[in-house]
């Protein structure tokens, strides 16, 4: 139960973050850009190597 709502979480922000990126795309490119390359930045650390 708590994997699923983990997911069902990553989901919702995921989707909020795609939704956000599209409705202001000619303004902020370069600040959604930061923000992405960011949330992947983090996701890898938290991974580790390889």
């Amino acid at each position: 139960m708590t994997t699923s709502l983990k997911r069902l979480g990553a989901i919702l922000v995921i989707s909020i973050g795609l939704i956000a990126s599209l409705l202001t795309f000619p303004a902020v490119v370069p600040w959604m850009i930061a923000g992405w390359l960011s949330v992947a930045t983090v996701f890898m650390v938290r991974q580790g190597p390889g």
